[in-house]
């Protein structure tokens, strides 16, 4: 049987205590009203083995032993009363500081900012908010496991604590965002030394477990300083603003301190309903390609296309790639776009085979998140295109040098399975000879910044031509993009380049408009 609850145990002894006051009020009232001790005396004159002083000893006793019971009853409950309020004051403070760190949470930081809002004629404008993210914490943290993660975090808490005033509060508000709130009223200059001796601290390794573990920071920070007369700033506004500022500090790389302006939330708040169009756009599938052409150096015959993302925007029409990559990469979008694009990509080369038009190699960029994908190697096992008919573009940002070894396994399968591997934007300086080696992609593509300045520098073109010799050494084949001009494509065809790409020959074009100009191509070369 289930105990009974608190509430009625108070009840059960409230009850108890009654009944025991009551039960001595009548026992007074019997003795005193009722001829008591004379029926007491008489009963014991009619009955000799009842002695007298035994009987009225026991009915005097019973009252006062009632009293103690009632009394006992009531310290009980006095002392359950007690240890209640001091579980749930416990309980308040648990619910009110992070476990991990110690440090109060942000419901904690919520009931101090609400406390300065509605304490009448405070002066709000000494706040300011310094929220602190870290940059590289999922990374180590996936990396070596929790118990780093836990590591590192209870070390930043405690270096936080050490750095601020004693008057500050240091709040830990998520898994790796702290806020510490300022009250007293430093100058903003005072402020922003603090955030950026945050961040050189947190530039320095972390050690566990022999490990030396590189965290870095992006500090955001909001400042109540307007005029009091003004109008008080809302405290809890603050959070907020210093949310806006730390995410631009990380939209600008990580690493540094933004200092919140309004100019700053009408960009963020741009960028958020951005990014809310982009996630309806993905599910909406909205997201294909265009292609642009690639042309043998020689014959100038198109030998393959390239994918590119577009976005059919409902409102705004057909977007280009650099208005909405940049923040489907923040949110994580990226490798959801990739696999829009794919499956278009797949469909159109099947529909152009249909219709007898041979397109060659269709190469599609793949970013780093999908080559990480478990799910994407059963995804190419599925598709249903002839082998060499598709390539993957692997962009050079990617790091090769560094790149985790599950990249390098996924590269081995995807050549495996006979697709075919190329490197974009070579010559940005992130693939070194010694990774091209061991990953042997079928296809280097010469970033467009090296072709641009072929006509004017002979310095360039001695540094294509090694690029071309080292791709002829270890059998792969080089593509010049950005091919602007035909003087463009004479030179890179000269120093070796096999194939070209660049507006000189064709821009980016849809998939029915791909297959007229190869149509018309057909028929020019059957007349």
């Amino acid at each position: 049987m289930a105990a009974p609850s608190f509430d009625k145990r108070i009840h059960r002894v409230g009850r108890d205590v009654l009944f025991c006051g009551l039960g001595t009020l009548v026992s007074g009232l019997a003795l005193a009203e009722f001829d008591f001790f004379e029926r007491i005396y008489n009963f014991t004159r009619e009955h000799d083995a009842y002695q007298l002083d035994e009987i009225i000893c026991v009915f005097m006793i019973l009252p006062v032993f009632t009293v103690l019971l009632a009394y006992q009853r009531i310290l009980d409950l006095n002392e359950e009363v007690r240890a209640r309020q001091s579980a749930e004051r416990a309980n308040l403070e648990l619910a009110r500081t992070d476990p991990l760190t110690g440090l109060p949470n942000r419901r904690q930081l919520d009931d101090v900012l609400q406390r300065f809002a509605d304490a009448k004629g405070a002066d709000t404008t000494s706040l300011a908010v310094m929220h602190v993210d870290l940059d590289r914490f999922k990374q180590v943290n996936d990396t070596l496991g929790h118990q780093a993660g836990d590591h590192i975090l209870r070390h930043i808490a405690t270096l936080l604590t050490r750095m601020v005033d004693p008057a500050d509060l240091v709040a830990r508000i998520s898994g790796d965002e702290f806020v510490v709130l300022h009250s007293q009223g430093q100058r903003r200059d005072q402020i922003e030394a603090l955030a950026l001796r945050v961040i050189d601290s947190l530039k320095k390794p972390i050690q566990y477990g022999g490990h030396a573990c590189y965290v870095g920071a992006s500090v955001g920070i909001a400042i109540a300083d307007c005029p009091i007369s003004s109008g008080s700033p809302d405290p809890q506004r603050l959070i907020t603003d210093a949310d806006i500022a730390v995410y631009r500090a990380k939209e600008c790389g990580g690493g540094r301190c933004e200092i919140y302006t309004p100019d700053l939330r009408v960009a963020f708040e741009a960028r958020k309903a951005l990014s809310d169009e982009i996630l309806a756009g993905i599910d909406r599938q909205e997201f294909f390609p265009y292609y642009q052409m690639q042309f043998d150096a020689e014959t100038h015959e198109v030998v393959g296309l390239e994918a590119l993302a577009r976005w059919q925007h409902p409102k705004r029409g057909i977007l280009m790639p650099d208005t909405f990559l940049d923040t489907a990469a923040f949110l994580n979008a990226v490798l959801d776009i990739d696999r829009i694009v794919l499956a278009r990509v797949v469909e159109d080369i099947a529909q152009w085979r249909y219709h007898g038009l041979d397109v060659g190699t269709v190469s599609v960029n793949v970013s780093a998140q999908r080559l990480k994908e478990p799910e994407f190697l059963e995804t190419l096992k599925n598709l249903d295109v002839p082998r060499g008919t598709l390539s993957f573009e692997l962009s050079e940002a990617i790091y090769f040098d560094t790149c985790e070894e599950e990249v390098r396994e996924m590269v081995r399968h995807i050549r495996a399975l006979g697709f075919g591997i190329e490197i974009d934007d070579f010559g940005t300086g992130h693939a070194s000879i010694v990774s091209v080696t061991e990953l042997r992609p079928n296809r280097l593509k010469v970033d467009r910044s090296l072709i641009a300045p072929l006509i004017d520098s002979a310095g360039q073109r001695d540094l294509i031509k090694v690029i071309v010799d080292m791709g002829r050494s270890l059998g792969i084949g080089v593509t010049a993009e950005g091919i602007e001009t035909m003087e463009h494509a004479a030179i890179a065809r000269d120093l070796g380049c096999d194939v070209l790409q660049g507006f000189a020959f064709a821009v980016p074009l849809p998939k029915d408009e791909v297959a007229a100009r190869l149509t018309n191509i057909r028929v020019q070369n059957i007349a």
